[in-house]
């Protein structure tokens, strides 16, 4: 992005932040939601008329209005009738622009995982955070690792394990936070990346190489695989002593059903065979994929294959939470935890599609109406 465009992007954030009452970066001192349903996600329960208050940052209080105390300069958010939750969270994407903050923001999103670290991504969240604009939190793995012949260009190519250990002290100081796999690693030099990963505390994410196989990835400690790979269909099911591994190993998959619909059926057959950890992931950046929007594209299709609403919006708020190590933090409506929420005008509990009836977002305790998003949007 240009001087200048950035220039124009950050004038009018802030144009839009100060005619809401606040100024950019400036946490309005306390958001008081007032007579709101609350779905905390720490069980399937809705607080009915509950009250939350956000105070620096973090949800200071969460309970019947009349009980909680809050300061004479406290705004005060009438949400009768509306559904309040943990901020949605993206686990797999690919920023490709920018301006995707912007998309994210709009659709509920408060936390993405970035599946393929570049130098700029990490220069672009520094920038955001030092001009105060507008973002969701960014968790990002470093630079694709593959083997020969890599599946995309641009790759950090590996063949010979020595050289391993170098790359990913270098993606630990450089501030990444996972290391990712990818299709054509050899075993000699994966089973290299787990251990100098696990020297570095980096977890390792991403394909299941095909010299590798999910039965290896699982027991080697890959802590997530992403659009289901490794898993096969033998006579329309998968392979009983695997279904088992995943379970006990604890290992987590991000289907991403939106970019990878001809998945569908594993996952149907994992849940119903007692797979649970999931978190939802789309694949944005890739192809058709569309920032934001494919989100609420994969609830549905999660859903469709036998996910129940609770479980569904489970993978978008608690289980994210946690596989990432920010449970103490993020995912549940809890005292102490950061204001990163979603306000609903309606159930999605009764309804999935109700997700997409943003009224309004919190992130790190500044509030953005419905009407603020979409001129952020339309800008």
């Amino acid at each position: 992005m240009n001087t200048k465009f950035r220039a124009i992007a950050f004038l009018v954030v802030a144009m839009s932040l100060v005619s809401a009452g606040c100024s950019p970066g400036h946490v309005t001192p306390e958001i008081v939601f007032k007579n709101v349903n609350v779905i905390p996600m720490t069980s399937e329960t809705v607080l009915e008329n509950y009250a939350v208050v956000v105070k620096n940052g973090k949800i200071k209080d969460v309970g019947k209005f009349e009980d909680l105390h809050y300061g004479r300069e406290a705004q005060i958010i009438d949400a009768e009738g509306k559904y309040l939750l943990p901020g949605f969270s993206d686990m797999h994407v690919h920023i490709t622009d920018p301006e995707d903050r912007v998309r994210f923001l709009a659709y509920g999103i408060t936390l993405v995982r970035n599946m393929w670290g570049k130098p700029e991504h990490l220069a672009e969240m520094a920038r955001w955070e030092a001009e105060n604009i507008p973002h969701p939190e960014v968790y990002t793995t470093g630079p694709l690792i593959d083997g020969r012949p890599a599946a995309w260009v641009g790759s950090m190519i590996i063949e010979d394990p020595a050289e391993v250990a170098g790359a990913i002290q270098q993606m630990k100081v450089d501030g990444y936070d996972a290391v990712k796999v990818y299709d054509n690693l050899s075993l000699p030099v994966y089973d290299e990346i787990i251990k100098q990963a696990a020297r570095n505390d980096l977890p390792v994410v991403g394909h299941v190489p095909f010299t590798v196989g999910i039965e290896h990835a699982i027991e080697s400690g890959q802590v997530s695989i992403e659009h289901l790979r490794g898993y096969n269909l033998t006579n329309d099911t998968v392979d009983a002593e695997i279904i088992e591994l995943t379970i006990e190993s604890g290992v987590w998959n991000c289907p991403t059903i939106v970019a990878a619909p001809d998945k569908a059926a594993i996952l149907k057959i994992l849940y119903e065979n007692g797979v649970t950890r999931f978190v939802s992931g789309t694949d944005t950046g890739i192809a058709y994929i569309h920032p934001g929007s494919s989100l609420h594209e994969e609830f549905r299709r999660l859903h469709d294959a036998g996910l129940t609403p609770y479980e569904v919006l489970l993978t978008t708020t608690r289980n994210p939470a946690e596989m990432l190590g920010y449970e103490k933090r993020l995912g549940t409506i809890e005292e102490g935890k950061d204001a990163d929420l979603v306000l609903l005008d309606a159930n999605p509990l009764e309804d999935l599609a109700n997700t997409t009836s943003i009224a309004g977002v919190v992130v790190k305790g500044i509030w953005f109406p419905r009407e603020q998003l979409q001129a952020m949007l339309d800008e």
